[in-house]
């Protein structure tokens, strides 16, 4: 399987409790079962301005 492109909504293994222990992040394409759907271009950016938004505030 190869990346997910920008916006892709994809289905993960769980539990994630493993993660740890086996040193994968929730990135690694292994954990990717199937690639749902993908957000429409005005979603993506909300999210993507969301995410950054939190991560400002957290960096302050």
């Amino acid at each position: 399987m190869v990346a997910p492109a920008a916006g892709a909504i994809v289905l993960v293994r769980f539990p994630f409790s493993d993660l740890s222990q086996t040193k994968l992040s929730t990135a690694n394409l292994g954990l990717i079962i199937s690639e749902v759907g993908i957000l429409k271009l005005q979603s993506l950016k909300r999210v993507v301005d969301a995410v950054v938004g939190l991560l400002r505030a957290n960096s302050s």
